[in-house]
């Protein structure tokens, strides 16, 4: 499991040049990141400014039982552990 430090740089990074994808190679690198996350042993999911879930990885939908494509944009009051 990484650090949370290396957990939040993560996803810092990817919130902040989501709206960017304008370039080609910046989409590259969102992809790579979104594939990176995937690829992780362990659950990560973030949070938008509202509350509601904008991220979800693989290991997260195996931990929880939620597939991405249904909780992807709920509350994270729909979760069923503490935060």
């Amino acid at each position: 499991t990484l650090p949370l430090q290396e957990v939040t740089f993560i996803l810092t990074l990817l919130l902040r040049t989501k709206n960017m994808i304008n370039d080609d190679r910046l989409a590259l690198d969102i992809n790579f990141t979104h594939l990176l996350l995937d690829s992780m042993a362990g659950g990560v999911f973030a949070l938008n400014k509202a509350g509601n879930i904008c991220l979800w990885n693989r290991a997260m939908e195996r931990i929880s039982g939620y597939d991405a494509d249904e909780i992807m944009g709920n509350s994270c009051e729909v979760l069923s552990f503490d935060l």
